[in-house]
């Protein structure tokens, strides 16, 4: 055998060796043949450096056997590695598909943005039926109002709230406005105020009875003139304390008119209080003239006779008053009872159509309050039905086939799925029919009759699908094979070392022994 035939066999073991021990795991792990080049490479290297300390050594016609056989065993050895080395993927294929597959990050993307549209019905892969049945469900844009083009409950409920229905309300025609009511209002005064000054007309009269009364004793008693002097002071006096107390009515009829209209159920009519304040001020002008008449009097004694006219004159005047007077308080008293009676007919008419608003809010208010108790068990039921059809999804999306073996086609798969706090359990069925035909499907159940199923069928299609492969098993015993023979290989080149030692040790010997003759 040749030098190059040795050094291919060496290597070759080698590589063989460093192939089988590498880890299996499928695809990915298995070295591509670059790797196994440059692996072929290094060993290759190694063997040149080891290779003229062995070649010198031995005999090449004593080796030629034992090498040969090594040869023929490596070349079968490498017919396995190269048969194996067909049945793994080719790495520009793997490579390929693996491009075609969805990026990690863009999936956990589209599933982040599946489960927001979805309202969270999701955390895990959904069948496809389940999404099918699930947008069914949603409306057309097109077909529904979005929340700024239409109102919520509650708004719809506020502005219900804040209408009456028109058979419980007075038309425009049937009642008079705010600025009609203030308008008549402020044409009205203060009902105490003119009962305070019907009571100080009262007065009037009386002080003005006695005035009369005073004068009318002066006529018939002609007196000196200190007598005269102290009861003209005394009706002084009276009109003085008349004139201050007029006085504080005028301040009270001049109060503000928006307290007058504050207090509606007590008002009376403004043009009547003009009416009594115009004789007020008549009755201040009298008794002025009969101060100036009594000053007169006072300042100048006069005789009786002159008295007596004056008085006369001045008794007639306060019976003109008096008369005057009479008919100003009938009429006064008369639209004081009006005003009460329109009053009291207004605040009966405003408490029935009170009484009736309180009825029909009642009732509004009840048949609101049933709604929303619907409303919020309907919420409350689609909610749970969420919580268990979300569980029972995540569950189904938890079984998972295990990769094709042909001596176990049938796997049986179980799952857990929990989504805020309500569990579900799954079991499902896998079936390989063959390695390209995988059947399966599953039953999740969240208690409650709550039952959600799915079914599948996957074929595998694409370049290299009609090539018979290899299963995990099969793989696996070759392997093993292959490191028992490499084993032997190893048991056997150990040996052979130990035979070249030894006649390394027998050519030195006989070296020695033919220097020495």
């Amino acid at each position: 055998m040749s030098k190059q035939n040795f050094k291919k066999s060496v290597f070759l073991t080698m590589a063989i060796s460093a192939f089988l021990m590498a880890p299996i795991s499928g695809v990915h792990a298995t070295p591509t043949l670059d790797e196994l080049n440059n692996r072929l490479t290094t060993l290759e290297n190694d063997v040149n450096q080891t290779l003229p300390t062995i070649a010198g050594k031995a005999k090449q016609v004593d080796l030629n056997n034992e090498i040969q056989a090594r040869t023929d065993k490596d070349n079968e050895l490498e017919g396995k590695i190269t048969n194996l080395t067909n049945n793994k993927s080719d790495k520009t294929y793997v490579d390929t598909e693996l491009g075609k597959k969805v990026n990690a990050t863009d999936f956990n993307q589209f599933k982040n943005d599946t489960n927001a549209t979805l309202t969270g019905l999701a955390h895990d892969k959904a069948a496809k039926a389940y999404v099918d049945d699930e947008l069914a469900k949603k409306a057309n844009t097109d077909d529904v109002y979005k929340k700024a083009e239409t109102y919520n409950q509650t708004e719809i409920n506020d502005k219900l709230n804040k209408k009456a229905n028109s058979a419980d309300v007075y038309k425009k025609s049937e009642t008079y406005s705010k600025d009609e009511v203030n308008a008549e209002l402020a044409k009205k005064a203060d009902k105490t105020t003119v009962n305070a000054l019907k009571s100080d007309l009262e007065n009037t009269k009386d002080k003005l009875s006695d005035a009369r009364t005073d004068i009318r004793y002066l006529k018939q008693n002609k007196a000196d003139k200190v007598e005269t002097e102290n009861a003209l002071n005394t009706l002084t006096t009276r009109i003085a304390t008349e004139e201050t107390n007029r006085k504080a009515n005028e301040r009270i009829l001049h109060k503000n008119i928006d307290e007058v209209n504050a207090e509606l159920a007590k008002k009376a009519d403004k043009t009547t209080v003009n009416a009594l304040k115009s004789d007020l001020e008549n009755t201040k002008d009298k008794l002025s003239d009969a101060r100036t008449d009594i000053r007169y009097l006072k300042q100048n004694k006069a005789d009786k006779v002159e008295t007596e006219n004056a008085l006369n004159t001045l008794t007639t005047r306060i019976a003109t008053e008096e008369t005057n007077r009479k008919a100003n308080e009938r009429i006064l008293h008369k639209n004081i009872q009006d005003e009460i009676s329109a009053r009291e007919s207004a605040d009966h008419a405003l408490s029935a159509r009170i009484t009736a608003e309180e009825t029909v809010r009642a009732e509004a208010d009840a048949r609101h309050d049933r709604e929303l108790q619907a409303a919020t068990q309907n919420v409350s039921d689609l909610q749970k039905e969420v919580k268990n059809t979300t569980s029972m999804t995540a569950a189904l999306a938890a079984l998972k086939p295990l990769t094709y073996n042909p001596e176990a086609p049938i796997q049986i798969m179980a799952g857990y799925g929990n989504y805020r706090g309500q569990s579900a359990a799954a079991l499902g069925l896998a079936y390989y029919k063959n390695e390209n035909n995988l059947l399966h499907m599953g039953v999740s159940y969240a208690g409650n009759k709550d039952v959600a199923a799915n079914a599948g069928i996957t074929w595998r299609v694409g370049k290299g699908v009609s090539t018979t492969m290899t299963s995990d098993s099969e793989v696996t015993a070759e392997l093993k094979a292959l490191q028992k023979e490499v084993r032997a290989c190893k048991d056997s080149e150990k040996a052979q070392k130990e035979i070249i030692e030894s006649m390394q040790k027998q050519i030195a010997e006989l070296t020695r022994q033919l220097a020495a003759k």
